[in-house]
């Protein structure tokens, strides 16, 4: 999508926001945020946010016909389980995400920033839910079973800097099946 094409879309109304399973219990889920497009296509961003350390850890941002829309938005439901939240919940949680995941020296990605504009005209104040950041208290990193161990390395020192030695966690998945891999 042309960057043109993208300023227009911002303008278009907004189409709703999901949240999948996990949020309370991992402290990580996907968030979808769509507008509609013209000519029946959907501009939507497809976040994967942390809210135990690095705000919005990946994204998906896209402009689709809405049949591919419903058809991705069913397969993230069938895979993560997923409920629709009105975007005002969707816009503090991220936006309260991206402001953590900063104090602790995680800057947000042009390409996250980019995503975030789709909730410009979302007042978060209008969300009575609290989210809380971090994990019990303290920031906690869990990694992804494909980060790199460069990144893993990375991460950690940046928590060491940010917030100092023994005020972070650190959990490592090994893949399929949890943090400790089994």
């Amino acid at each position: 999508m042309k960057s043109d094409e993208f300023e227009l879309s911002l303008r278009l109304p907004m189409r709703g926001a999901w949240i999948s399973d996990g949020l309370q219990e991992h402290g990580i889920a996907n968030v979808v945020v769509a507008r509609r497009g013209s000519g029946g296509k959907v501009l939507f961003a497809n976040f994967l946010v942390d809210t135990h350390c690095l705000g919005i850890k990946d994204l998906i941002l896209d402009c689709v016909k809405e049949t591919h829309f419903q058809a991705m938005l069913a397969h993230v439901g069938e895979q993560l389980g997923v409920q629709s939240i009105p975007p005002a919940h969707a816009a503090k949680l991220l936006k309260g995400a991206v402001s953590y995941a900063e104090s602790i020296g995680f800057p947000p990605t042009a390409t996250a920033l980019k995503g975030l504009r789709l909730l410009h005209d979302v007042d978060p104040a209008t969300c009575p839910l609290s989210y809380t950041f971090g994990r019990e208290g303290m920031p906690t990193y869990e990694s992804g079973p494909s980060e790199s161990m460069e990144r893993r390395l990375e991460i950690v020192a940046t928590l060491t800097r940010t917030c100092g030695p023994g005020k972070f966690r650190v959990v490592v998945n090994m893949g399929p099946g949890g943090p400790d891999g089994q």
